[in-house]
């Protein structure tokens, strides 16, 4: 995020903070991906668009409410990300 820094008066940059990376791709760790949780964006605060993948209207206000004014997920991260096949309780991660 530092790096993008620099550029963020020139480019924005866009993130879909609601999907799992795919399992072929390389990860650092099983639950590793892309995604962003919502206690977890003000550490991405060189986004600045947050776009949500697979969304009906009524599931984009439930993400936008998760995202600004919430900022907080309580259950199973499965049931917030698409395609994140791992049973975690989201209070159990630092």
């Amino acid at each position: 995020m530092d790096k993008l820094k620099n550029f963020t008066d020139k480019v924005k940059f866009r993130a879909v903070p609601n999907v799992s990376c795919p399992a072929y791709l390389p990860k650092g760790n099983a639950m590793g991906g892309n995604w962003i949780r919502p206690q977890d964006i003000k550490y991405y605060d060189s986004i600045s668009v947050l776009e949500f993948e697979e969304v009906t209207l009524k599931q984009e206000e439930t993400y936008f409410n998760l995202y600004s004014q919430e900022k907080e997920w309580p259950g199973n991260l499965s049931h917030l990300f698409i395609r994140f096949n791992e049973d975690v309780d989201n209070r159990g991660l630092l």
